[in-house]
């Protein structure tokens, strides 16, 4: 199911993209060209450092830390909210909005 929301995902966002270029004649800004994934080497390493990123994410925040703040408070509810709490303030960069939204 996930793969195939991704993938009507990506269609949609294709179809807008080109819909943008064609009327407006607006691509991609030419100072982030050169850093754009171009060729199939470079598409599979861009997905495989994605999808690391999530799952190291996910290991690191739900797994080391999470166990580490049960053990610390003995309390499984107060240990998921102080992980949740470290992620916000990990993801502090994105601006203060996505630090408080719900996955």
């Amino acid at each position: 199911m996930d793969c195939g929301l991704a993938l009507g995902l990506w269609a949609g966002w294709s179809a807008i993209e080109m819909v943008w270029k064609s009327r407006l004649g607006v691509g991609h800004a030419a100072s982030i060209e050169t850093v754009l994934s171009q060729r199939a080497l470079e598409v599979l390493l861009w997905i495989g450092i994605s999808i690391s990123a999530g799952f190291c994410e996910e290991l690191v925040l739900r797994g080391y830390f999470q166990k580490q703040f049960e053990a610390f408070t003995r309390s499984r509810w107060i240990a998921f909210f102080m992980q949740a709490v470290l992620f916000g303030i990990a993801h502090g960069y994105q601006g203060v909005e996505a630090c408080g939204k719900i996955p």
